[in-house]
This record gives C-alpha cells, structure tokens and sequence, in this order.
C-alpha cells in the first residue's frame, strides 16, 4: 500500500479510467485536479464525475490535489 499523495494518501492508479472516453468531455487529472480546477471549471457542467479519496462523518469531503473540500462547499457552486 503506497502512501506518498497529499497528506499521506495513496495514489488512486485506475482513477482516469473510471470513466468511459466517449463520455468525458474534459478530464482534469493528477496534481492538475485541484480545488482551484475544480471551482474556475465546474459551473460549467451540469453532470461532474470525481474520482477522490473521500470521507463522510460529520464533516464530509474529497480530496483535491491541493486541499480538501467539504460536500457543502462543492454543493454550493453553481452550474
């Protein structure tokens, strides 16, 4: 098990095939994925698909390259 991301957590080694290439209209992947990709790029969209470490709990998020973003910062963009 390899830890050497942000913070200690494992790369995600299939992430960029989680989704099929006719379907991806844009593709923001490793140190590029950052919450700043994620904020200037995703009112653009009206369906995202983000392929993170997460957490829920009291206080749920993901996992950007540069940060973590809370659900309710993310569901507060608009698209």
């Amino acid at each position: 098990f390899v830890r050497d991301g942000r913070d200690g957590l494992a790369p995600l080694a299939s992430s960029a095939g989680d989704v099929p290439p006719d379907l991806a209209l844009e593709r923001i992947v490793e140190q590029s994925a950052t919450a700043a990709a994620f904020e200037a790029k995703a009112p653009a969209y009206g369906v995202l698909h983000l392929s993170t470490h997460a957490n829920g709990g009291e206080n749920p998020g993901v996992e950007f390259a540069d940060r973590r973003m809370t659900l309710s910062e993310i569901y507060a963009h608009q698209s």
